[in-house]
């Protein structure tokens, strides 16, 4: 089941810490660590910023653990060991399949890390068509 086996890499990532990787894969997927995964989503923040400033910008992602690092990253509120409990602990932003949430960013903003994202009930989420992301990415 995948689900068990991201509980046991998350379950990992919390005891090991940000470096740790899971076993390869035989499907031919890279096995990341956090810290692999961070650089990765960091530097698609970058690129975001700099081609879409002041935009409305929509990630979408294959799986969680993507989104779940840059929300971990984002709430983090210090740099050194509290922002790397942060990553290590990216778990507790788990997205669902098909969730929508929204994740603002701003120094004026509480994106305070202990607290844990909205109840699933509360969280907004919809289905979102290709004519949604069109519309939201100017392509119409």
């Amino acid at each position: 089941n995948t689900f068990k086996k991201y509980d046991l890499v998350h379950q990992r990532d919390e005891q090991n810490g940000i470096l740790w990787k899971p076993p390869r894969n035989d499907d031919g997927t890279d096995n990341e660590s956090v810290n692999d995964v961070f650089i990765r989503v960091r530097q698609a923040m970058s690129i975001t910023e700099t081609q879409y400033s002041g935009k409305t910008v929509v990630f979408i992602s294959p799986d969680s653990d993507n989104l779940s690092i840059l929300e971990a990253a984002i709430r983090a509120k210090q740099s050194g060991d509290p922002f790397l409990n942060s990553l290590r602990n990216h778990n507790r932003f788990f997205y669902s399949p098909g969730e929508v949430r929204e994740v603002k960013l701003g120094p004026e903003l509480d994106n305070n890390e202990d607290a844990p994202p909205p109840a699933q009930e509360q969280r907004f989420k919809r289905s979102v068509s290709q004519d949604d992301v069109r519309s939201t990415l100017g392509l119409d």
